[in-house]
């Protein structure tokens, strides 16, 4: 174990008192995801504090789960499979989680070390020629794809998350989605009028989340940048609704209601 590393990650830690309720001191891990190369340190110290143990899969719980559990089953390619094709093992479920609504469930890709560093580097790829400095990512699925960018990239990554889940002040923004109302948050502080953002979601559909993050991203003041979605649902023609559909770039293309 680095101590001096521990001792770094440790200083980065923010502590916010009576929060999310009275009572409760809430330890802010932010900081850390914003710096690439201190978020690095982080997981390659958890590698080390786990490489001497026998297991095959990585359980990360929601949401602030996420930020560690697929970097690190990435670093340790845990639970591995043949698989060639990212499209080919998408699941589609009818009627989720309402009826009416198609689900795209992407859990297999992230359940294949291998297949998920494919998609970063292909979406990596996409994003190559851009200027930006900084990536946010969508409570909750875009966090999957944000953070790894955010670490191969070495860029800020700061969270878009929803309704009192952020400590601090913060700035919203409300829309609607297919399953109704919806708000999200971000740090007051978190983005200035100098960074250039790159907003990062795991799936398109009819748009209205996309909307409300770059219409959230630039009331902090901060430049947007473009969008990257991994998968784009083309038949609910989503473009057609953005202020500017050049703006989407995105990875895999569903052209039919499966």
């Amino acid at each position: 174990m680095n101590i001096q590393a521990i001792s770094n990650l440790e200083s980065a830690l923010a502590f916010v008192e009576n929060f999310p309720k009275p009572g409760i001191n809430f330890i802010d891990i932010l900081p850390i995801l914003a710096d690439p190369k201190l978020l690095a340190i982080c997981i390659n110290e958890m590698a080390k504090a786990v490489v001497d143990l026998e297991f095959d899969a990585i359980v990360a719980l929601e949401s602030r789960g996420f930020f560690f559990g697929l970097p690190l089953a990435m670093k340790l390619e845990k639970n591995q499979a043949a698989i060639s094709n990212l499209e080919s093992v998408l699941a589609f479920v009818k009627d989720f989680p309402k009826p009416g609504i198609n689900f795209v469930d992407f859990l297999p890709i992230l359940a294949d070390p291998k297949l998920f560093a494919i998609c970063i580097n292909e979406m990596e790829k996409i994003v190559l020629d851009l200027e930006f400095d900084t990536i946010v990512a969508l409570e909750s699925r875009g966090f999957f794809f944000g953070l790894p960018l955010a670490m191969r990239l070495e860029k800020q990554f700061v969270p878009m998350r929803k309704k009192g889940k952020l400590p601090g002040e913060v700035v919203r923004e409300s829309f609607e989605k297919e399953y109704g109302p919806d708000e999200f948050e971000i740090q007051k502080n978190a983005l200035t009028s100098t960074n250039r953002v790159l907003i990062i979601d795991d799936l398109i559909a009819t748009g209205g989340t996309l909307i409300a993050a770059q219409n959230l991203v630039k009331k902090t003041g901060a430049t947007f940048v473009k969008s990257l979605c991994f998968i784009e649902l083309v038949y609910l023609d989503p473009r057609s609704k953005l202020p500017n559909p050049e703006d989407l770039l995105t990875l895999i293309k569903i052209e039919e209601n499966n």
